[in-house]
């Protein structure tokens, strides 16, 4: 499957409406149609790949790729609320005792 450049355009506005929606800026709206947009070509472009390799080496390959950088950012977020836990904790009275 060769690549789409007008998929290219859609998915870049359906990305953009979701950010406008999360940043509740004008035209926010746009965000409700862009998740059902995304997923739609999430399963169109999987089948597609998929019809074109065993499902077990399309899975294996389609870890690969997708589980590093969710693995990585996990890992980031997990310290910024660490952090975030850190700076908003309140600290212990100190009495002296010790």
């Amino acid at each position: 499957m060769s690549r789409n450049a007008t998929l290219d355009y859609a998915r870049f506005l359906a990305s953009l409406g979701i950010v406008l929606f999360h940043a509740k800026a004008p035209g926010a709206f746009i965000g409700y149609a862009a998740l059902p947009f995304f997923m739609m070509a999430l399963i169109l472009l999987s089948i597609a790949g998929m019809t074109s390799q065993p499902f077990h080496l399309f899975a294996v390959n389609r870890a690969q790729r997708l589980l590093g950088p969710w693995l990585l950012w996990s890992v980031v977020f997990g310290l910024l609320k660490l952090v975030e836990y850190r700076k908003r904790r309140p600290r212990p009275i100190d009495y002296g005792y010790f």
